[in-house]
């Protein structure tokens, strides 16, 4: 090949352009599959984080949310002045509380056309004063889910006998009451709802009768009160921690009765010009004897002919001094729910 034919080759260029440019839209083509296939997956990445985050925080709020429940259901129970056992293993107490939110559920508002939910459980793990629970949070969105721990204390706190006792009572009973012919009770009749009043003959009630057992906490809260809590009992009144008592017969006593645990008999044709507490035991009232105060006890059996007046509604006795101590927020407290290892 001679120089002016090489030369006349070499100058030659049709079809070059077009393979250029289908070699450069190749490497372009390239080039954007791979950013676009980044691009996706950090989309992809994103609301995994995103989902993974709001599961957290729905799951903190769920716990949160649980808190303040269980914190109003225990300040309503110490409302009740139960005793300690009764305050945390009642199932009107702290137990009731607890097993109300366990297992329950929120929603929150929907995100992304998903409705957010945390599932809740709460456990007792310890059984002392103060108690120690665990509120267990389940926080789900899209499918994510996530779990946070919250610990509470609940303490029982035994105050000043805070006892709101009802307007003219005349009888509390947490048994059964026995009336018989000729009784007259002047004012109201308390007892739970699943006792009686049995009556013999014709006894006359002026009042009205009220079953109600929120009053039961009321014995359980003055057992166990002995001699040295009660302030300046005078003269007449007579405080028995444990053991029966039976009042002089005919005679007339002036001052409360308070037997912690034991009976209170009251022989035929006595006076008692006071109260008769007898919050463990029962109390038998005789034949024509009158009590001019509130009668207070298990089981109660009232004589024919006799007399229960509470002229002078009810006052404390002596030593019993009602509760005017505020509930404070140390009854149930908490610490920052955390995620679990």
């Amino acid at each position: 090949m001679s120089f002016k034919q090489l030369h006349s080759y070499i100058k030659n260029e049709e079809g070059s352009g077009l393979i250029l440019a289908l070699m450069t839209l190749l490497v372009l083509s390239v080039l954007g599959a791979s950013l676009g296939a980044v691009t996706i997956g950090s989309f992809k990445l994103g609301d995994n984080t995103r989902d993974d985050s709001s599961a957290y925080y729905i799951a903190e709020a769920g716990a949160n949310m649980a808190y303040e429940e269980m914190k109003a259901g225990v300040m309503a129970v110490y409302d009740k002045n139960l005793p300690e056992n009764s305050f945390f293993n009642g199932e009107d107490g702290v137990k009731g509380v607890r097993e109300s939110i366990d297992g329950e559920g929120y929603t929150f508002e929907e995100q992304s056309g998903e409705v957010p939910t945390a599932t809740i459980t709460v456990k007792e793990v310890s059984n002392a004063n103060p108690r120690e629970y665990v509120i267990t949070s389940v926080g789900e969105v899209d499918g994510k889910t996530r779990t946070v721990k919250k610990p509470l204390t609940v303490s029982w706190s035994e105050g000043d006998i805070p006892i709101e006792f009802p307007n003219e009572s005349a009888i509390i009973s947490k048994g059964d009451i026995e009336l018989k012919n000729g009784v007259e009770i002047h004012g109201n009749i308390y007892l739970p709802s699943d006792k009686s009043i049995t009556k013999k003959g014709n006894p006359t009630i002026y009042g009205e009768t009220f079953h109600d057992s929120k009053y039961d906490g009321l014995y359980d809260k003055l057992n166990g009160y002995i001699l040295e809590d009660f302030k300046n009992p005078g003269d007449d009144t007579v405080v028995i921690d444990e053991g029966d008592y039976t009042v002089p017969k005919k005679s007339t006593h002036n001052g409360t009765i308070i037997v912690l645990k034991g009976d209170v008999v009251v022989p035929n044709h006595t006076v008692v010009n006071g109260s008769i507490f007898a919050p463990l035991g029962n109390i038998y009232i005789g034949t024509k004897s009158d009590i001019y105060g509130m009668v207070l006890g298990i089981n109660i059996n009232i004589d024919t002919h006799s007399i229960i007046k509470n002229e002078n509604n009810f006052d404390f006795p002596p030593g019993l001094e009602e509760d005017t101590n505020e509930k404070n927020d140390d009854l149930i407290s908490t610490k920052p729910a955390i995620e679990p290892n």
